[in-house]
Parts: C-alpha cells; structure tokens; sequence
C-alpha cells in the first residue's frame, strides 16, 4: 500500500481522549511530524472563557473565543485538503498556542484544567 497522507490534531487536555492515548498512536505509526499540538492549557490561562475541554475545538464555535480557534484549525485543514496533504500550515503562524511541529515531546499526562 502507497503512504497515506495524514493529520492530527492533539489538544492538550483532552478529556475524550487523554494525551496519553494519543501520544502512543502517534508514536507507534511514527506520526509525531503529522501531529498539530493545540494548548489549551496556554490559551485557557490567557482567557479563562475559553473550553476547558478542547476535544471539540475544530467544530466548536462558541463562547466567542473559540471561533478564531476553530476557523484557525479549519484552515488548516482545509489547506491540507487543498494540497493534497502536501502542505500543513500552523494555524496561528508560529507558537502557541497552536505548535507545528510539537515543541519539545509529546505530553505523557493528562493536563487536565482544573
């Protein structure tokens, strides 16, 4: 079979599927350079009004602050699909909180917000 082209989105503090769940998927396919880490727990400490539990902030449009999230991750996706799978922007630019490609390891806790 021909190599798929493939993205992931890890939110940290995910309660559906905590970190650690996704840490070792993307390390048993070798994915870590396909993986988009969004940090909730930085943009939540710079706007406590955002989602504690991010697993949704692809689709999740409200309260107002997640809507620049989940457009700035749409886009991503959308571009993806565009090329093809040849292209994966950040979808803030550069550092968080969205990090592509992950800074430093993957997170083997949950991270949970409390």
């Amino acid at each position: 079979m021909p190599a798929k082209s493939v993205i992931i989105l890890l939110p940290r503090a995910d309660q559906n599927i905590p970190n650690p769940t996704t840490s070792a998927m993307l390390r048993s396919g070798d994915l870590e350079d396909r993986a988009t880490f969004f940090r909730n727990d930085l943009a939540f400490a710079a706007d406590p009004t955002i989602l504690r539990n991010p697993h949704s902030i692809l689709v999740r449009t409200d309260p107002v602050p997640n809507r620049a999230i989940a457009r700035a991750a749409q886009e991503q996706v959308a571009v993806f699909f565009a090329t093809d799978g040849a292209e994966t922007i950040d979808p803030d630019g550069a550092g968080p909180p969205f990090e592509v490609p992950i800074e430093g390891s993957l997170p083997e806790d949950c991270g949970y917000i409390p």
